[in-house]
């Protein structure tokens, strides 16, 4: 069984401003993706949905068959976990 992996939004994001961070997630993508059982949640679909249309809609292929993981008391408790021990940055 493959090891569970979340996307959030920087991996796919359409707002990634240094060329090498581009192309490490080029690379991630291409190369260690298929190593884990991926999980998104409607956050990040939302997100990438957002910017240009022609971008968004390339975004979102990539994530087409990717299970989405609907909110719950669970998740908002890791996020909060995550947020309070600085885990993400506030920009995140």
């Amino acid at each position: 069984m493959k090891p569970s992996l979340y996307l959030e939004t920087s991996l796919i994001s359409y707002n990634m401003m240094v060329a090498t961070h581009q192309q490490i997630t080029r690379e991630w993508w291409e190369t260690r993706r298929l190593a884990f059982e991926l999980f998104v949640s409607p956050l990040v679909i939302n997100e990438v949905s957002q910017g240009n249309a022609t971008e968004a809609t390339k975004r979102l292929a990539m994530l087409k068959n990717i299970p989405t993981l609907e909110p719950n008391n669970e998740v908002a408790e890791l996020a909060l976990a995550f947020l309070q021990e600085h885990g993400i940055p506030h920009q995140a």
